[in-house]
């Protein structure tokens, strides 16, 4: 109960959480704590909050720690072809 009425204070002063799981990884908001590949995403995107991240209306108090996905990546340009 507490909690929620401190949330609602916080909310009532402009305060609002960083938007993170699902959403496209944004470094000036998300703190990438670790990472993953994975053919299923086609760009970098959050897929576990580990620490919440606040804005105060549009400055940033504190970014969100998060884990990312990232595309996978194809052979590499210097890779040398077989002959």
């Amino acid at each position: 109960m507490v909690v929620i009425q401190f949330e609602q204070a916080l909310s009532t002063l402009g305060v609002a959480p960083v938007e993170t799981v699902g959403a496209r990884f944004d470094p000036s908001v998300h703190q990438a704590i670790g990472g993953e590949e994975s053919d299923e995403v086609s760009e970098d995107t959050v897929v576990a909050e580990l620490q919440p991240g606040y804005r105060l209306h549009d400055r940033l108090l504190r970014p969100a720690l998060v884990q990312v996905v990232h595309p996978r990546r194809g052979p590499s340009a210097t890779a040398v072809p077989e002959v």
